[in-house]
């Protein structure tokens, strides 16, 4: 029979794109052999971890769990966890590990760990838990702020129906007409009034009903 191919590891370069390693990783471990063994650069920094935080939790489907012994610690040099590269997988910044605590990553209680036969089950059901609830918590914030833009759009609104008759002409209505009467004022038609209305319906792409758009 025929020799199996050399297999050869993938090589991600961290140089470039945070997201597309993501991606490879994710495919190879979710679709391809569903299992990934990545040989750690101990020059390089504490382990590092991408996750798709984007400040509102936008991945709601895939949670990655790191669980380490070592986490939570001090470096010689002051910096917060030396044991971990918790890294937002979109732009590749640094992200506090207060972020990932018992939600992507978890320290391990070597004791406990040894004695309670439940102890890894428990630890990745609260992170479970965890990342459920601040997930409803994103979301919770993300609708707050689309109903406060909406307040916000109605209070506005409101105020144009307060507006002085002049005010709200000059605020609504001169700056839509002001493209047809510099060209009026330009070319001085004998019928001032049907060139501007002929003028806005040839130009009808660059008006709409709101000019704040």
């Amino acid at each position: 029979g025929t020799d199996a191919p050399e297999f050869v590891p993938t090589a991600y370069n961290f140089s470039e794109s945070y997201h597309e390693v993501y991606a490879g990783m994710q495919n190879q471990i979710l679709v391809g052999a569903n299992s990934a063994a990545i040989l750690e650069d101990k020059s390089a920094g504490g382990k590092l971890l991408l996750v798709d935080h984007a400040g509102g939790m936008a991945e709601s489907q895939v949670q990655h769990l790191l669980f380490d012994g070592s986490l939570g610690g001090i470096g010689s040099s002051g910096e917060q966890d030396p044991a971990l590269d918790l890294r937002d997988v979109v732009t590749g910044k640094p992200l506090a590990p207060s972020e990932a605590t018992d939600i992507f990553t978890h320290r391990v209680d070597f004791f406990n760990a040894a004695t309670d036969v439940d102890y890894f089950v428990q630890a990745v059901e609260a992170c479970e838990r965890n990342f459920s609830e601040k997930i409803l918590a994103s979301r919770e914030t993300e609708q707050s702020g689309l109903e406060k833009q909406a307040a916000e759009a109605h209070e506005s609104q409101d105020q144009e129906q307060t507006l002085p008759a002049k005010e709200y002409l000059y605020r609504n209505i001169i700056p839509a007409l002001m493209p047809a009467l510099e060209a009026c004022q330009r070319d001085r038609p004998p019928d001032p009034v049907e060139f501007i209305a002929l003028y806005m319906l040839r130009h009808s792409k660059q008006y709409s009903k709101s000019l704040r758009g």
